[in-house]
């Protein structure tokens, strides 16, 4: 925007000597445009035609920038879904606590798949952890922030106390509200089994672990995240 003033300026500024002017464009009549030049006038145009653009940014509802959110994040773009559910935030229409609600649980979503695309980074891990919680915070029974969260502490793992709570966000997660659930990234009961059987491998409870994939493979034989720990736990006989 910047450049766009200084082109204007200078060109405005051209006009103001009389050769430059008469070379470039004929005076205008008595009594039409009152003197203004026409280039001052597309300057003019231009300059409000760019507002208006960042202006139809900045109006966009808070749905909308939720909506926005969750399209960046089913197509792996996580930088610009974090800048949407940020926007849903900072709206100053964003008193619904169902917007804000799911907008803390993208933010969460997107941090922790974000590290996980690359290495794993403990400066998002934390930041997606606290807007789970933000989220659970606003309502307790929104299932996909608890699995969320329960695959954050899965990744990082940090130690049995994070195993432990990722069990629990589990459990928390298979008594909320199931209208949350299976919206992205899993599918069924059967992925949250799973989800289950690996904390308990990564705990070394193996027979609980078995006894989670065996659930899985009950829902689905062809739950490609069983069949993996299932060759683990045979591994281990």
């Amino acid at each position: 925007m910047a450049v766009i003033w200084g082109v204007c300026y200078l060109a405005m500024l051209k006009l103001k000597t009389k050769d430059s002017r008469l070379k470039i464009f004929p005076p205008f009549p008595k009594g039409g445009l009152g003197g203004i030049s026409l280039v001052t006038i597309l300057c003019l145009a231009f300059l409000l035609f760019a507002c208006g653009d960042n202006e139809e940014e900045q109006t966009l509802t808070s749905e909308e920038n939720l909506k926005i959110g969750w399209e960046e994040y089913s197509l792996g773009n996580y930088e610009a879904a974090i800048q949407a559910f940020e926007r849903v935030l900072t709206a100053s229409s964003s008193s619904i606590t169902a917007t804000k609600m799911d907008a803390y649980n993208g933010l969460g979503w997107a941090y922790v798949s974000f590290s996980r695309d690359a290495v794993v980074n403990q400066k998002n891990m934390s930041i997606s952890l606290s807007k789970f919680q933000e989220a659970i915070a606003l309502d307790s029974t929104n299932a996909d922030a608890w699995v969320g969260k329960a695959c954050l502490l899965l990744i990082r793992r940090s130690s049995q106390a994070d195993l432990r709570d990722a069990l629990d966000a589990i459990e928390n997660a298979l008594q909320a509200d199931a209208a949350y659930l299976y919206r992205h990234d899993y599918d069924s009961k059967a992925d949250l089994y799973a989800l289950k059987a690996q904390c308990y491998y990564y705990l070394g409870e193996l027979d609980n672990a078995r006894e989670e994939v065996e659930r899985v493979l009950a829902i689905e034989k062809d739950n490609v995240a069983a069949l993996a720990m299932r060759r683990l736990l045979q591994s281990s006989i």
